[in-house]
This record gives structure tokens, sequence and C-alpha cells, in this order.
């Protein structure tokens, strides 16, 4: 149960995290105590609980794309993106369901995972020119995108995925990716979660090299979770202005 700070009420996730316009990038991240943002199943996982993953959940209900990293998609072993039965993607005309969008330099892509075996619609692979001519030649099962010469330049993605009309995109890592999107200057805003049961040692959601000045953000909303057995708290930052 998540608890909003503001009201001391049980709060409605879906009011709570209410996509603001049509065109809109939200970075969603988790962290322990000690800003590690894995646990010991080497992925987010152990790190997490139910109420995070509602929150999650929440987002995807009005995301039209969920931008992850081929490295992450791995880890996590992501499962695929189906329609979402939530009445809030009636309301922003979204597709019934996210379209995935994974993002690749290196072309090492886990087509075995279900994310791009068995997702609802066609997943899209955000890549660089000659990794994108490859897969072209290759007719893979993904819609590609080249998105640079020699590395992925993400404005480009962004234009390219608001062209296509996807414009409401939830990037929910690896932290390479946000540390990027970060340092471009890229998000509009941040959905920041942490296990408050673990101080598990670690670098950060963004790191120390992300170039990116949070007193440009504001805090939307607080709440925490009152799960005894998985306290964890969330913030909700919009850009400012």
């Amino acid at each position: 149960m998540i608890i909003d700070s503001a009201t001391g009420e049980v709060a409605d996730l879906h009011a709570l995290y209410r996509w603001p316009r049509a065109q809109w990038v939200s970075g969603l991240m988790l962290s322990t105590l000690g800003q590690a943002v894995a646990g010991p199943d080497g992925g987010s996982r152990s790190v997490s609980s139910p109420d995070d993953r509602a929150v999650m959940s929440a987002l995807r209900d009005g995301a039209d794309a969920v931008l992850v990293g081929a490295g992450t998609v791995r880890a996590e072993r992501y499962g695929p993106m189906r329609a979402r039965e939530h009445a809030s993607r009636v309301t922003t005309n979204a597709s019934p369901a996210p379209t995935a969008v994974i993002v690749t330099e290196s072309g090492d892509i886990p087509w075995d995972t279900g994310l791009l075996t068995d997702s609802d619609n066609t997943p899209i692979i955000a890549t660089t020119t000659g990794v994108a001519e490859h897969l072209t030649r290759q007719s893979c099962p993904a819609t590609v995108l080249d998105c640079g010469l020699a590395s992925v330049s993400l404005a480009e993605l962004i234009g390219q995925l608001m062209a296509l009309g996807l414009g409401r995109i939830l990037c929910e890592g690896g932290p390479r990716l946000m540390r990027t999107l970060a340092s471009a200057d890229l998000f509009d805003e941040l959905n920041l979660s942490w296990n408050l049961a673990s101080a598990l040692p670690g670098t950060g959601i963004l790191g120390a090299d992300a170039d990116m000045d949070l007193r440009r953000f504001a805090v939307v909303h607080l709440a925490t979770s009152v799960d005894e057995e998985a306290p964890m708290a969330f913030a909700r930052f919009h850009r400012a202005g």
C-alpha cells in the first residue's frame, strides 16, 4: 500500500502518475539507500517490491513507448509488452500496448526474451547506421531505427519516436542509458524509488558522471510504502517551468 505524503491517504497511482502531455519523456529509477541499482540476483527485482512494481505498472498504463537498453533487457529477462486494460489508455488515445524500444550500439540483442518474441506491438531497435544496415539485411523481426553513425543519438531517437506518434516515452534503464539521457537534458520527468530496507552500496541511479542539474527539477509529489517487509519511498520530479 502506498500513502500519498500530501494527503496521508492511500494513493491513487494513476492520478499520482498521470502523464501531463502528449509528448513527454519520463525516467523511472530504483536504488537502495546505499545507491545500488541491482541486488544479489544481478538485477533490480531483488531490490524492488510489489508497491514499486505497481508504480511501474501505473506509468506503463499511460506510456506509448518503453525505452530500455539491450543489456538491461538481457539482465532483467524482460517479458512482453501486452495490452494494458486500464481506462487511462483510452483517455490518452494510446494504442492498447506500449511499444518496446531497445537501444543498442553493438547489435548484441537478446532476441530470445519475451519482450522481443511476444510483445503485442512490433518492437523497435534503435541503433547505429552500420548495425541498422546489418539488421535490415537480415530481415530482423523488429522495426529498425538508424539513430547515428558511430553512436546512438538519443535526441534523434526521441525525435523519431515522437514523429511515429509515440510521444509518451518511459525510460526504464539501465544506468548507462539513464545517465546519457540525463546528460543530454532529455528528461521532462524523473520518478525515483528507494528501497528503505537495503543499504547495499552502489554508484547511484545516475552515477557521478551524469552532467545534470537537478535544480532544474521541482518535486511534484512524495509517497511512501507501508509494507513492513519492503518499505519504499517514492518521489516524482518535473522540469521546472
